[in-house]
């Protein structure tokens, strides 16, 4: 794949994380787009539950930067890529920070390895739903992994509804 075909699907991926967004977020999110690159590797601690808090201090401590310097990281590494999956990092009215988190084909035991080696890479958008939300089908903040203030309140919000139930 050429670095153009790279560039085409992350575009394509960032329109798609974009409507996700506007459907399930109630955010105006701005359309000047930087981007940090993540290897899933990164986040894995013993405990699962750390990884979600793992995950937010490695990528606070990365530069955004832009999508070229992205697709040139991404390059490098294309050959392993089995998936890339875009997340929105942090959302402001001016900046918008879009996580690219790839896998690796490498990843895999030997038996599936070889079965997806000469695959090209899947490229997917996603919006994490925060536990507070639960199977409601309403709005949230998309800066709720960030854990403001908001989030703080609306977790305690439902912590007390699950323990009056």
């Amino acid at each position: 794949m050429l670095k153009e075909t790279l560039e085409i699907n992350l575009n394509s991926s960032v329109v798609n994380l974009f409507r996700l967004a506007k459907i399930s977020c109630w955010n105006k999110m701005s359309q000047n787009c930087l981007y940090i690159v993540s290897d899933c590797n990164e986040f894995y601690s013993l405990d699962d539950k750390d990884y979600e808090t793992v995950r937010r201090k490695i990528n606070n401590k990365k530069n955004p930067r832009n999508l070229d310097s992205a697709i040139y990281e991404l390059e490098k590494e294309y050959d392993d890529l089995y998936d890339i999956v875009l997340y929105v990092f942090k959302a402001k009215r001016n900046l918008t920070v879009i996580e690219i988190q790839y896998y690796r084909k490498s990843n895999f035991d030997s038996e599936y390895f070889e079965v997806v080696k000469n695959n090209l890479p899947m490229f997917h958008a996603k919006i994490s739903r925060p536990i507070y939300i639960g199977g409601q089908d309403i709005k949230f903040d998309v800066n709720w992994e960030s854990q403001n203030v908001r989030y703080y309140f609306n977790l305690w919000r439902y912590r007390l509804k699950q323990l009056k139930k």
